[in-house]
């Protein structure tokens, strides 16, 4: 009987070990992530300088957007906006991709000739929705922003008020998807008069506050990268008319978008350990 029972409580030993074994395993074996399936959603956010023109404006202007495609390629992105098209709103058709560039085959975008970061968040006549409505329906992944020119060049607006336009906008982005990640530019420059004019002034006291606001706003779930746009970008060299970028100027701003969107999409999520991207459903 007693060498019956040192096998029987051996057996339990066994048992209740292995068991330990298996619940350690278990604690210590990492979450399993979802396979990335999807194309990862990009929306191009901002003014003409994210929209372009076509030949019927002279010159004509693809944007960024065109090299961006380029350097991106189609297999791992896909662009989106409620723009589908150059220039799309101010009552005007939307436009082709001017004849210069040949690689743009994906021209979703939300870009708006003319728009403010007020109307911007709030919808103007000349084009339907704002952009809650517009992110809630394209639902991108990333969100690349260059706001901020047609407040300062043209409306004159302080610098404070456009930094708290660019804080409002991130918080909608977020409203419509709390996973968001956003590369913020601090913007090229830009001058009223034209390719030998004067920057305005007001544009590098702007990007010089930004910094302070992507810390503020810092979330590990909805990550905020700054690019700056504005280094070595001259207007005399990189604009067509003191504003909007030639195609040296697109060609600058592509490479350090696509500079940023890499470093972006290497950011871990760790906020919420379970977080399964939207781009892998």
């Amino acid at each position: 009987m007693r060498s019956t029972e040192r096998v029987v409580r051996l057996g339990l030993v066994l048992v209740l070990s292995g068991a330990v074994f298996l619940l350690l395993g278990i604690r210590s074996s990492p979450p399993v992530r979802a396979a990335v399936t999807k194309k990862i959603k990009i929306m191009p956010l901002g003014d003409s300088i994210t929209s372009g023109t076509d030949a019927s404006y002279s010159p004509a202007m693809a944007s960024y957007r065109c090299e961006l495609e380029s350097l991106t390629g189609v297999t791992n992105y896909d662009y989106v906006g409620s723009v589908h098209g150059q220039w799309g709103n101010t009552g005007r058709p939307l436009l082709p991709v001017p004849s210069y560039c040949t690689t743009m085959a994906d021209v979703d975008e939300e870009g708006h000739s003319g728009y403010a970061i007020a109307n911007i968040l709030a919808g103007a006549s000349s084009w339907p929705g704002n952009l809650l409505s517009w992110a809630t329906a394209a639902d991108p992944d990333l969100v690349l922003i260059h706001l901020g020119t047609v407040d300062l060049v043209e409306n004159g607006a302080t610098v404070v008020n456009t930094v708290a336009g660019i804080g409002q906008v991130i918080d909608t982005l977020r409203a419509a998807n709390p996973f968001v990640r956003i590369v913020l530019a601090q913007i090229i420059p830009g001058s009223s008069g034209g390719v030998n004019g004067t920057e305005t002034a007001t544009i590098p006291q702007f990007n010089a506050l930004l910094p302070a606001l992507v810390a503020s706003k810092a979330r590990p779930s909805s990550p905020i990268l700054l690019v700056d746009m504005h280094t070595n970008f001259y207007i005399n060299q990189h604009t067509l008319d003191g504003v909007h970028p030639n195609p040296n100027g697109e060609n600058k701003m592509a490479g350090r978008w696509k500079t940023a969107i890499d470093q972006i999409m290497a950011i871990e999520v760790t906020l919420y350990s379970t977080y399964i991207p939207k781009v892998s459903r």
